[in-house]
């Protein structure tokens, strides 16, 4: 074994602060091959000034250098931590963009954090990594409620298709703590992202923001009446519970035309109706997209056809329609 391997062995399983010292001056020194398995070396040791070192960087990196720190993310949360507090906007874009492409969840708090900075580009950024979170999300409960078909044999529009996580819990903390700051920040992409993932009626995350007018309650309308994604109908239907929301929800019931968002109104419907969301749908009168043109229910699977009947049925839909 040479010296060189040796000394570098030690440095590796030293607790010493130093040898943290040592492999951080090495790694902007040294040169390939060697450099990158410095760089394994203080991943691993995971201390905090010498990972944020790294995040500094991280945009002038190789691809294949990038990918050893995106494959470490989720255990570098202090080296994150310090350098989303970095006064160096680069440094804290990096670190969204860390977040983002390595897709950890656990990380949500950390964007939050860097939404109320003064830098435009740092918070949009950080607005972004919200919406893509809660897509992950959406996307993992919708791979979930197609397992749910394949064992149990139900369609997806009668299951559940929610696997709420650890992970996903992560995402709505960091979201609720936005939400309360929303004022200092004014990221609408919070709120869509919130709206999302969760009913109007959960009240243990929306708590008081959804009965009393405000900024946050307004945006919550106009988002409503503006977005047409599927993924807002399971709130939609919620909303009809709130009087300050009630017709709002009416009108985007009422005027949004894409068959995947009506189809998940009607999934949506056969879950949770009761006698609030009943009585608030009788508002609901000649929809636009009920027409044989805007909602082809030949091209609907067969439960999501019994589920439409069911939930147009509900409707105050005039005679003859």
């Amino acid at each position: 074994m040479s010296q060189a391997k040796r000394i570098y062995e030690y440095i590796c399983r030293s607790k010493n602060q130093a040898a943290d010292a040592a492999l951080r001056l090495a790694v902007v020194r040294a040169e390939e091959p060697y450099k990158s398995v410095i760089m394994e070396a203080v991943l691993e040791r995971g201390n905090s000034q010498a990972v944020s070192e790294l995040v500094e960087e991280f945009h002038e990196l190789s691809d294949a250098k990038q990918q050893l720190v995106l494959g470490r993310a989720g255990d570098l949360y202090g080296g994150l931590r310090r350098a989303a507090g970095s006064m160096d906007n680069l440094t804290r874009l990096n670190v969204l963009s860390i977040i983002s492409r390595s897709g950890q969840l656990r990380l949500a708090g950390l964007v939050g954090q860097m939404l109320g900075g003064r830098h435009y580009e740092v918070a949009r950024q950080g607005g972004n990594v919200f919406l893509e979170m809660a897509r992950q999300v959406l996307e993992k409960n919708k791979q979930y409620a197609n397992r749910e078909v394949a064992v149990s044999g139900c369609f997806d529009g009668q299951c559940s298709g929610n696997a709420v996580d650890g992970d996903q819990r992560y995402l709505e903390e960091a979201l609720a703590e936005a939400l309360g700051s929303y004022d200092r920040h004014r990221r609408q992409e919070v709120i869509l992202a919130s709206m999302y993932l969760v009913p109007a009626d959960r009240e243990d995350f929306w708590g008081g923001i959804l009965r009393s007018p405000g900024e946050v309650e307004r945006v919550v309308r106009q988002l409503m009446v503006q977005v047409e994604d599927p993924e807002l109908a399971d709130f939609c239907l919620s909303a009809l519970k709130y009087p300050l929301l009630r017709l709002t929800a009416v009108r985007a019931i009422s005027t949004h035309c894409r068959r995947d968002f009506v189809v998940s109104l009607a999934r949506g419907f056969s879950r949770r109706s009761d006698e609030q969301i009943n009585d608030s749908l009788r508002l609901v009168d000649n929809p636009a997209w009920l027409t044989p043109e805007s909602l082809p229910l030949q091209k609907c699977h067969e439960t999501d056809q019994l589920s439409m009947v069911d939930f147009v049925s509900s409707l105050g839909v005039s005679r003859g329609q």
